[in-house]
């Protein structure tokens, strides 16, 4: 391998995040013309569309016209003269006298010898960032998949909600939210957050102490959570998590994952409020669920979502002492 390939690794390498930058900030000026004074909704599709470039960066970069810009390799003086003596390398001649041979070739040993130590230099750096790149995606996926396999444990042991005022409520709010995808709901009796789950059957996950909430309470959750399965953020959630695997390297990435969980929630709230559901009431119940279970956290598997929007609720009612405004441009 020459230095010639690892400098192009490492052209590649270079260009890759420049785009991921590029994209990114193109991503943030949409945000900024459009979305600073839009709907959660707005700019959640907007970080979603970036997402999905970034997903499509690689397929672009081999179907789009090439964009290079050719850098420069440098090379040491001691290395280019030993490059320029392999080329014209002359023939070996024997200079005698005084019982002394020097072989011409063997003057030039140590010359080769340092160029072969700067090339091995060379390639060492360029496998080891290549191994530690991979091995951070591997990782990164390989947690995504144990967190969807500790869901399905979670799914396993729940049993199906059958109380038959609670069936009702679910046909009302699926109703209410526009959902006409069969939808399961699940009572588990570990002590977790609601959540939502699953792109081709979603599967609504309540805890048992659901039982005593009050109508109104359930309404609310019920809504939430099918907003999730009405928006399809189970998918978009997927994709997040693909790209944070994908570029974990770029830090920019994982901020637009965060920007997507926040809008996230937010438009899901804004789809509750929209559904009918009071605006004094509806933080009060994000308050109290945030104080009774923000401290047991569920995992968040492929196509699962934590409940940022809990703590979100319990941070605005604690704000003020008047109760909350919920605009949709918040």
């Amino acid at each position: 391998m020459s230095l010639l390939a690892v400098g192009g690794q490492m052209q590649t390498l270079v260009w890759m995040l420049v785009k991921i930058s590029v994209l990114q900030a193109a991503g943030a000026l949409v945000y900024a013309v459009f979305g600073r004074h839009g709907s959660a909704a707005t700019r959640h599709l907007i970080w979603t569309i970036t997402v999905v470039g970034l997903l499509l960066l690689p397929v672009l970069a081999a179907v789009l016209p090439g964009w290079h810009v050719p850098l420069r390799l440098i090379v040491t003086p001691s290395t280019d003269a030993a490059a320029i003596m392999e080329q014209a390398e002359p023939a070996p001649s024997v200079l005698t006298g005084n019982d002394n041979v020097v072989s011409s070739s063997a003057a030039a040993t140590p010359a080769r010898s340092a160029r072969t130590a700067s090339v091995a230099t060379w390639i060492s750096w360029s496998t080891a960032l290549r191994v530690l790149y991979l091995a951070g995606v591997l990782l990164l996926l390989a947690r995504l998949i144990a967190a969807q396999l500790m869901i399905q444990r979670l799914a396993r042991r729940a049993t199906a909600a059958r109380k038959p005022e609670l069936q009702r409520l679910m046909f009302e709010c699926a109703q209410r939210m526009g959902v006409r995808r069969p939808v399961r709901l699940l009572r588990s009796r570990e002590h977790t957050m609601p959540m939502v789950f699953g792109t081709r059957v979603p599967t609504i996950v309540l805890p048992a102490v659901a039982d005593t909430w009050s109508q109104d309470r359930c309404r609310a959750v019920l809504r939430h959570e099918l907003a999730h399965v009405a928006r399809y953020d189970c998918v978009t959630q997927l994709a997040a998590e693909v790209a944070c695997a994908t570029y974990w390297i770029h830090p920019g990435v994982w901020w637009i994952a965060r920007r997507l969980r926040i809008e996230r929630e937010l438009a899901c709230d804004d789809c509750v409020l929209t559904a009918g559901t009071h605006a004094r009431g509806y933080p009060g119940h994000l308050l109290e669920l945030a104080y009774s279970l923000g401290g047991h956290r569920a995992p968040a598997p492929r196509g699962g979502l934590r409940r940022a929007c809990w703590t979100s609720g319990r941070r605005r009612c604690s704000a003020s002492s008047q109760p909350p405004r919920w605009p949709s441009g918040s």
